[in-house]
């Protein structure tokens, strides 16, 4: 599985765990957690020219599955979206 979209995360501690196949991993966030990733599109009056914006999400702890892409983030958590221009 795995995605080909790019994903940064930043934060007091990071803690990677091997997965099965030694390349998807488990990260364990913890502290000032960003998870910044590229890109989403964001609906817009015109149909023809969709806005891309980048997804930034802060919380106190999170969990990525480098598997399934999945993200659980916990604590406070806030989400929001940096225009592409």
């Amino acid at each position: 599985m795995g995605s080909d979209r790019a994903i940064n995360f930043t934060a007091d501690s990071i803690v990677r765990e091997d997965g099965p196949a030694h390349y998807d991993s488990l990260v364990h966030l913890k502290g000032n957690v960003e998870i910044r990733t590229c890109c989403v599109q964001r609906a817009t009056a015109s149909k023809k020219n969709p806005n891309r914006a980048y997804l930034i999400m802060h919380a106190d702890e999170a969990d990525y599955n480098g598997e399934t892409d999945q993200i659980e983030a916990r604590g406070t958590v806030h989400v929001s979206f940096q225009e592409i221009k």
